[in-house]
């Protein structure tokens, strides 16, 4: 991810993409896991702090508009596919809501951001249950009433 950005920096990627405006590029660094450990609290804090840390040995003008760096689970767009349309105002949200509580609020996972907060605390796995179980219905021969 950081070599991409520094290749990016360095205009390696001009013969794909018109960079004539870098300043103006704003990178959103996703790593997608696999692994649930990885939604556990103040993962994502720390890789990010890790991440940040990289990130300043190669762009230390800041001349690319790096995000914060966000940990999703795959699960997440697989439970969540007709609500991320807009995945980057998401993550935004994410980090923003992040910075503003307080303790062990501020290190929660964008998981947990989007089961609880984003989506009106209705859990993946409950929505999931009640979608199936709506389809469930719809095909039974059960009577509708």
């Amino acid at each position: 991810m950081l070599n991409y950005i520094k290749l990016l920096k360095d205009g390696e990627y001009k013969f794909y993409d018109d960079l004539k405006k870098l300043k103006n590029i704003r990178c959103y660094p996703i790593l997608v896991v696999t692994d649930e450990t990885l939604k556990s609290i103040g993962f994502n804090q720390l890789f990010n702090f890790y991440f940040r840390e990289k990130l300043m040995e190669i762009d230390e003008l800041n001349s690319v508009k790096i995000k914060d760096l966000t940990i999703i689970h795959i699960d997440d767009f697989l439970f969540h596919t007709e609500n991320l349309k807009k995945l980057d105002s998401h993550i935004e949200a994410y980090h923003n809501y992040i910075s503003q509580v307080d303790s062990i609020d501020s290190m929660i996972s964008f998981s947990y951001y989007l089961d609880n907060i984003l989506f009106d605390g209705i859990s993946r796995i409950s929505r999931m249950k009640r979608k199936n179980f709506d389809k469930f219905l719809k095909d039974s021969l059960l009577p509708k009433e």
